[in-house]
């Protein structure tokens, strides 16, 4: 494991790599607070007609709603250019010839996403306030006929309604597909505060329903990974670089798929810890405090 920690460091490092992965929680921002010299290093990329990507676990938008987020901070980019783990899921069961409809569990990206592939969805926010008792649920649950997945993703309203509906729907057919957007257990916020991840919620619908997903889309799954591989036929993926602040997700999934791999220290990730990983796959081949230094070394 190599670090970058001065202006030919950078140099070397940018020439050999021509495309780019980006997470974003915690390497392009936390909250609503982008990381130092963030845009400049964007902007640095281009210049350099360097291909970027930004690859997020985050279920909670859409593509195009993310796009939002990221004018809003200053960040140009293409929705396209937008690879997150509701697009995945949505990809994952289009890409299966999947026809039937979908229960959500999570918030509006699952249901966006799933709509522009032309898959029917229902749940989501139409059962973040339903009312819930055991008794009353038991006596008046139908499931619709034309049930066949289960995904779920970080969701701000979980509630007993949407988490006893996922697990009626899975332990009573087995043939209905559970499908996770991400298993992160915690998602970084400002002020170094972290709220709990969408693997907190499908943990407790494994446990509920006896089951475990039958596809996980997001990092370190392959999926996106191969998506950006196989649209763009890309020959070497030595020279692709997965940059991220977790080594569980970010740098597994990389290192997994045979290219480079940026460890930033602005997120999850800590440079000490990195001395007590077992798993080689979860090493990075480089270091660097924040992705921000490839423009600030340079200046």
């Amino acid at each position: 494991m190599r670090k970058i920690s001065n202006k030919e460091e950078v140099e070397q490092f940018l020439n050999e790599i021509d495309i780019f992965l980006l997470d974003c929680d915690g390497v392009l921002w936390r909250g609503d607070e982008v990381i130092p010299d963030i845009i400049d290093t964007l902007k640095l990329l281009r210049s350099r007609n360097k291909r970027i990507f930004f690859v997020t676990n985050n279920a909670s938008k859409s593509r195009k709603s993310y796009q939002k987020k990221f004018s809003s901070l200053g960040i140009d980019c293409d929705y396209h250019e937008i690879l997150n783990s509701s697009f995945a899921a949505a990809w994952y069961l289009q890409d299966i010839g999947f026809k039937k409809r979908v229960y959500v569990i999570g918030q509006d990206g699952i249901t966006e996403e799933l709509r522009e592939v032309g898959i029917e969805s229902y749940g989501g926010s139409e059962d973040v306030n339903k009312p819930f008792d055991y008794a009353t649920f038991a006596k008046n649950f139908k499931a619709p006929e034309d049930v066949g997945a289960v995904v779920i993703g970080i969701d701000d309203k979980f509630n007993n309604y949407k988490l006893a509906t996922g697990t009626h729907l899975l332990r009573t057919d087995p043939n209905i597909l559970f499908v996770a957007t991400n298993t992160d257990a915690c998602l970084p916020y400002s002020g170094g505060f972290d709220f709990p991840g969408a693997g907190a919620f499908v943990t407790s619908l494994a446990t509920a329903s006896g089951r475990q997903p039958d596809m996980i889309c997001g990092k370190p799954s392959q999926l996106l990974l191969n998506y950006v591989v196989n649209k763009f036929d890309l020959k070497d993926r030595s020279r692709v670089c997965m940059v991220g602040d977790r080594t569980d997700t970010d740098m597994l999934m990389g290192n997994q798929g045979n290219t480079h791999t940026l460890l930033v220290l602005t997120g999850v990730a800590k440079e000490k810890d990195l001395d007590t990983l077992t798993d080689k796959d979860q090493i990075p081949k480089t270091l660097i405090a924040s992705f921000g230094d490839l423009y600030s070394l340079t200046k």
